[in-house]
């Protein structure tokens, strides 16, 4: 009898460097599975499917209308998908084991055609009765690229009279059984109420939408074997539905046998955890076929050194490539380039100066932190922080983050306000009015001219009526919908928007690191423990923002100074001609 479950597994076991630890722990958990006395393998579907599959046709690269012929991976799978069957009393008769398959493996494996072979025959040859499958995407270009895909294929001779697609009603149906299969965005809601036999997600990196997956699944209750396919690569879209399955999936590999609550098939191609992205031996963990070219070494080994020296190019490269799970994030930040910038920082520094600042405001619980960015004549920049702790809440951050905050509030130097790196505000809440006597003590005390000050929206309302009564006026904002142009003028308090729009301050904080720019006094040492912190993302258009989720912790002296830059831009449209020479604007 064929059976290509145990010969793969023979394979993983006979070639570990070759394969992953989730790959090693699937074929440990389907050889338990199989040792069941209430499970048996079937192999007349996966026999019916390796022959179905030789009717569809590679669409590009060096196998192009070549028919598709699978690999011993994709054998594999269908074999454990399709033919691992369970006896059902009530029905009396074998049904499938596995409810829902998860293919997570790097570009160029050749999934998509894969998934589309296995759609169709879920479609046509399943005995299903009112066989009806949906293909979900992110939008609705995604789906209909794979119901595309599956459509052209269907028009083969030997299909002839089988499938005809509706292309006013925008489905394919099968003759043989009156089923259907139709595409719809990911980020709509959909037919809650549709009762799938079948769906297929493609691309479940850049769906954000999870609940659609869910109500899929959901609605699959009534079908006796129904099958839910998820197929991705890893990405870079924050909390994605793949991240989400990742994540499920991981779990499932770790239990010593499959669940029969669950049912799900988690097949994950990727490099380890302890591997290196840029040692090549390990690359073929996440790209099976790469030993048939499927991608070659020197297609990935060009994409390498493109990638290596930028690293939301290298975490893209990672992701797509080599399938690794980077929580969608990237330690943006070199901390060799920031200790360089750390240095002894005098009152005679930023005295009488021009300065934007920022803050963040974030949870009257939890650190607040203000920014100031001191503008020299030279171009570079001096970096002024302060956090702001309830005194009640001491203990526990201290504790938690594994910082003794009262060591940072007097730092012995020659003034206040870089001694004073944290302030302790009595109760349980920080007092935002402290925030604001932090700017007045700089503006009164020090002669330091804010030209703009920048603030995220959320929990400001006080704070803002606090600045104002304190004469930090708040800008007028006009928007010209003709044109689409917001105008300012000179108040001090601007608005900063969050998420994608910090991505130009998180680029060119990063330049300014990196070129020596900033200078932030050595005392702060809770400046660079934020940068150490923080995550950045990247979405679909490489508009880059904050993971606070993925963060490893404190990140507010990154966004007080990502919004003090976001204010210096804005200042520099209304006061260039107004600042002297000596100071650059």
């Amino acid at each position: 009898m064929i059976n290509w479950i145990t010969d793969y597994c023979d394979y993983v076991k006979n070639n570990p460097k070759k394969f992953c630890n989730k790959i090693k722990r699937l074929t440990a958990l389907v050889i338990k599975l199989l040792n069941r006395k209430d499970i048996e393998y079937k192999p007349s579907d996966p026999i019916a499917f390796q022959k179905f599959s030789k009717m569809f046709k590679h669409k590009e690269g060096i196998w192009a209308g070549q028919p598709l012929i699978l690999n011993k991976e994709q054998l594999f799978i269908s074999a454990c998908v399709l033919g691992i069957k369970q006896y059902n009393a009530k029905h009396k008769m074998w049904l499938r084991y596995f409810r829902e398959l998860n293919l997570f493996v790097a570009r160029k494996f050749g999934k998509t055609l894969f998934i589309s072979a296995l759609g169709l025959f879920l479609l046509g040859f399943d005995k299903e009765k009112g066989a009806f499958g949906e293909i979900l995407a992110e939008n609705e270009i995604q789906s209909k690229k794979l119901y595309r895909l599956i459509c052209d294929n269907s028009k083969q001779t030997a299909f002839r009279g089988i499938f005809e697609e509706k292309k006013t009603e925008k489905f394919l149906q099968c003759t043989l059984n009156n089923g259907r299969l139709v595409y719809l965005s990911g980020r709509k809601k959909g037919k809650q109420g549709s009762n799938p036999s079948f769906f297929i997600n493609d691309e479940a990196n850049e769906i954000t939408n999870k609940g659609q997956y869910s109500d899929k699944k959901q609605g699959m209750g009534a079908r006796l074997q129904p099958l839910a396919i998820v197929i991705s690569s890893a990405g870079i879209t924050p909390e994605s539905l793949y991240e989400m399955l990742y994540e499920r999936n991981s779990k499932i590999l770790e239990k010593k046998q499959f669940s029969d609550k669950e049912r799900v098939f988690p097949v994950i191609f990727e490099i380890d955890a302890e591997d290196k992205v840029e040692d090549e031996s390990c690359w073929i963990k996440a790209n099976p076929c790469m030993d048939r070219d499927l991608p070659s070494l020197n297609y990935l080994q060009q994409l390498y050194e493109t990638s290596k020296d930028d690293p939301l190019e290298l975490m893209k490269f990672s992701a797509f490539n080599l399938n690794r799970q980077v929580g969608s994030s990237v330690a943006w930040y070199n901390m060799v380039d920031i200790k360089k910038c750390m240095q002894e920082v005098k009152m005679e520094n930023f005295y009488d100066t021009y300065a934007t600042g920022g803050v963040d405001l974030a949870s009257t619980m939890d650190l607040c932190n203000s920014t100031a960015k001191i503008l020299l004549e030279d171009g570079r920049s001096i970096i002024l922080q302060a956090y702001f702790i309830a005194s009640e809440c001491l203990d526990r951050n201290s504790k938690k983050d594994k910082q003794d905050y009262n060591l940072f509030t007097n730092m012995k130097a020659d003034n206040e306000i870089v001694s004073r790196v944290v302030i302790i505000t009595q109760g349980t809440q920080v007092d935002f009015h402290a925030v604001t006597q932090w700017f007045v003590t700089l503006r009164d005390e020090f002669k330091i001219n804010f030209l703009k000050i920048g603030y995220d929206k959320a929990m400001a309302n006080y704070w803002i009526s606090d600045m104002v009564e304190n004469g930090f006026a708040h800008e007028k904002v006009t928007f010209d919908r003709e044109n689409r142009v917001e105008s300012r003028d000179d108040g001090i308090l601007t608005p900063c928007y969050q998420g994608i729009g910090l991505d130009p301050a998180i680029r060119i904080s990063r330049a300014l690191f990196e070129t020596g720019k900033y200078i932030v006094d050595l005392r702060n040492k809770l400046l660079p423990y934020c940068f150490y912190n923080v995550r950045v993302v990247s979405n679909n258009d490489n508009k880059l923002s904050v993971s606070k989720i993925k963060s490893n912790g404190h990140i507010d002296g990154c966004i007080g100074l990502y919004n003090s830059e976001v204010a210096y831009d804005r200042a520099k449209q209304i006061y260039k001609d107004q600042i002297p020479d000596n100071f650059k604007i």
